[in-house]
């Protein structure tokens, strides 16, 4: 068996041994309500609901994203119901609302989860008007259309390592052949550049779990940076991707407060 062989079976091996489900959002152009998965726009936001905000500052934090578990069919772990949101700090410092000392700590950004919904819309409340900033991510608000996908484990993931090792003493494959199959499985094993819950996450460089904050294993939402019809929907940076990971337990328990948070671009 030659070595491009070998690369092709492991590379098929991989794909099939860690293959998730996932529900991938499609940016559409037709009008999203409160309730709605969307991005940007207008949130859910029930009276007596205090607005997130930076815990240092008090400034209003930017509305990135809601997640209503209630329009699809449920990924196994995942909420069921309630509505799922994602706020960040937007600032001249560009870091969206990161710690790189703390990626869970919510001090700039916040998760936050609201189990029931509360369909009468006059008991809910308006958000905050924040002035749009010039190094806002969201450049288009949209609705979010869910679908069910699968996809396997990307090559800048830090489980991928350990798994790529397996398979390569399987294969029996030496040393200077071992860069090559890396190379090789980069360009395979593709992961695309979309909005998605479950699976896995894509990096533009380091999956930030390398070392610290293995426990949080679960990707709670990936969003990356999304054009089309010629249209702008987000951007984080240059072209890059933002992260949000959780706990198993957690995830199981509906419980967002100790969720993980880093993005990055090239």
């Amino acid at each position: 068996m030659t070595s491009n062989e070998k690369f092709k079976k492991i590379a098929k091996e991989i794909m099939s041994s860690t293959i998730k489900k996932i529900v991938r959002f499609q940016c559409s152009d037709k009008p999203a309500s409160r309730y709605n998965c969307k991005l940007g726009g207008t949130p859910y936001l029930p009276k007596g609901f205090e607005y997130p905000k930076d815990l240092t500052t008090g400034k209003p934090l930017s509305f990135i994203m809601q997640i209503n578990f209630e329009e699809f069919e449920a990924l196994e772990n995942y909420p069921t119901k309630g509505i799922l949101q994602f706020y960040v700090l937007v600032d001249d410092s560009y870091d969206y609302g990161v710690n790189s000392e703390d990626i869970t700590n919510q001090e700039k950004f916040r998760v936050v989860y609201f189990e029931t919904i509360e369909k009468d819309e006059s008991k809910l409340q308006e958000a905050p008007i924040i002035e749009h900033e010039e190094c806002d991510p969201i450049q288009t608000p949209c609705l979010l259309i869910p679908e069910h996908r699968e996809m396997g484990i990307p090559t800048n993931c830090y489980q991928f390592d350990n798994i790529a090792e397996k398979y390569a003493m399987k294969y029996e494959i030496d040393e200077p052949e071992k860069s090559d199959l890396k190379n090789y499985l980069y360009e395979s094993l593709h992961v695309e550049d979309d909005i998605h819950i479950g699976g896995y996450s894509k990096f533009a460089q380091e999956d930030p779990r390398m070392y610290e904050y293995q426990d949080l294993t679960e990707t709670l939402l990936q969003i990356g940076s999304i054009c089309g019809n010629d249209l702008e929907y987000i951007m984080w940076g240059d072209a890059g991707f933002a992260n949000f990971f959780i706990s198993l337990e957690d995830l199981k328990t509906c419980n967002f407060t100790r969720v993980g948070y880093s993005w990055d671009c090239c």
